[in-house]
């Protein structure tokens, strides 16, 4: 799921390992706090990683950087709507189904919204040879 840009390959290679540090700590049993910790840390970084790749693609010249960038914050605001419906609650599958919704919902960013930019990049690397 390259797309072009070493720092924004990195953040979804840190992405995929802090869903599948989530994955685990589901399969794992662990105790709901730790589910939450995990869960925490990918939203965290998910809100880290839209400020970044916003800034890359306005440095790199991406022409629809101000349409990504209002994706992001639909994508974050489903994320905050979905921990809102959870926040009160010491249900564990009831967060255990939150945090797989959460993952569901940034994996669709992944791929039908950052990928929408891969052709872009390529082209501009083409160009600069």
């Amino acid at each position: 799921m390259s797309v072009g840009i070493s720092e924004i390959d990195d953040d979804h290679k840190i992405f995929i390992n802090l869903l599948n540090r989530f994955n685990q700590s589901i399969v794992d049993r662990m105790s709901i706090s730790e589910i939450k910790n995990n869960l925490q840390d990918i939203l965290s970084f998910i809100e880290q990683h839209s400020i970044r790749e916003e800034a890359l693609l306005k440095q790199h010249g991406y022409p629809d950087e101000p349409d990504h960038a209002l994706v992001h914050q639909l994508l974050k605001d489903t994320l905050h709507q979905i921990m809102q419906s959870v926040r009160h609650t010491s249900v564990d599958y009831l967060w255990i189904d939150a945090g797989l919704k959460v993952k569901q919902e940034k994996i669709k960013h992944l791929v039908n919204e950052d990928m929408k930019y891969i052709n872009y990049f390529k082209n501009q690397k083409n160009k600069l040879v």
